[in-house]
């Protein structure tokens, strides 16, 4: 099956245009600026909400939402409001021409918003680009791209994906023995091949091929690209993986998925970590054990971050805690991020 999005902002119901103008003049109007009213109306209606009340907002004052906003917030918090102001596809298009100007290259905005999308998202994005810029997309990608991560995503965005959903299990087989042989079967990488059939096939497609792949090889495809791949087109071949497919759960697409699942009813403990990342599992909690836990290795250039979710219910002892801690203080990392309901003491120690 396809990636299916889940949204975590739904239209407001019901819609007050009228008050959402009027509250929206008074928070800008006169000395200081509202923020907490600012927040609780924009963020809180579609995006589809939000442009009608930038509409209704110039037919009654006659000014322009954006630059009112503009003038009235800063920093980062102004970059969001003005972010969920825009058009979904117009922000990408923003952030899409923002990565490849003036020196050098954002090659990750790149990666995040070209592989993850549809044939269809595609030509959307691909019209309003220049529409916007009166440049095309796939020539200025270009001129800021090279070698294989260049030719990957021109085959992207000049939109020789297949249509959502279409699927073909025989040919899925064959892709999966192509992938092989271009990989782990032979000395060296035919990058040609894998960027053949990760940009052509769909998602539902490519969860077929990476089942067939773990079949054949052995490996899932995310380990095959981490062997084999580096660089910026490991980083655009990751985020194009759709699901962590030694992991039989719906997952979030652009993400791999660590958990410690739990015997008992819920769901247990899990930690999603952007897919082009190098992860890899510490230690987790036993199945039905009284502390739930999983701790995950991520490492980038020469820094290595521990990353944990604990969760303990409220009637279980801090000595279980503690021998987890104990446990965890043989592992070498730099940094540690702790999420979930327990603190913990650790301790540095010497490889």
């Amino acid at each position: 099956m396809d990636y299916d999005p889940i949204p975590t902002v739904v239209p407001a119901e019901p819609l007050d245009v009228e008050a959402d103008t009027t509250n929206l003049r008074a928070a800008m109007k006169g000395f200081g600026t509202d923020e907490q009213t600012i927040i609780d109306i924009i963020t809180a209606r579609s995006n589809a909400q939000r442009q009608l009340i930038k509409e209704n907002f110039l037919r009654e004052y006659g000014r322009d939402l954006i630059d009112d906003l503009k003038s009235e917030l800063g920093g980062k918090f102004e970059d969001a409001i003005i972010a969920l102001m825009m058009p979904p596809v117009k922000y990408l298009c923003t952030q899409l021409h923002r990565a490849m100007a003036g020196m050098g290259t954002n090659e990750s905005t790149l990666v995040e918003i070209l592989c993850t999308k549809s044939n269809e998202e595609m030509v959307e994005i691909v019209k309003c680009y220049e529409d916007m810029y009166d440049r095309p997309l796939a020539e200025h990608m270009c001129s800021e791209t090279s070698g294989h991560f260049r030719r990957l995503l021109t085959l992207i965005v000049t939109g020789v994906r297949d249509p959502v959903g279409a699927v073909d299990a025989q040919k899925a087989v064959e892709q999966a023995q192509q992938l092989y042989s271009a990989g782990e079967a032979k000395l060296g990488t035919d990058e040609e091949v894998f960027n053949r059939i990760l940009a052509h096939g769909s998602f539902a497609q490519l969860r077929l091929v990476f089942d067939d792949y773990k079949q054949l090889s052995g490996q899932t495809i995310e380990q095959a690209i981490k062997h084999e791949m580096s660089g910026e087109l490991h980083e655009a071949m990751m985020a194009i993986v759709p699901y962590l497919d030694s992991i039989e759960t719906k997952g979030v697409l652009g993400y791999s998925v660590h958990r410690a699942d739990k015997l008992r009813r819920g769901g247990g403990s899990a930690l999603y970590v952007r897919n082009y990342l190098n992860t890899q599992l510490c230690t987790k909690s036993n199945p039905g054990g009284p502390v739930e836990y999983v701790f995950v290795e991520v490492s980038a250039a020469d820094t290595k971050l521990l990353v944990g979710c604990v969760y303990r219910l409220n009637n279980r002892t801090d000595t279980k805690i503690f021998s987890l801690s104990l446990n965890l203080s043989l592992l070498l990392t730099q940094t540690l991020w702790l999420l979930g309901t327990s603190t913990l003491t650790f301790y540095r120690t010497r490889a």
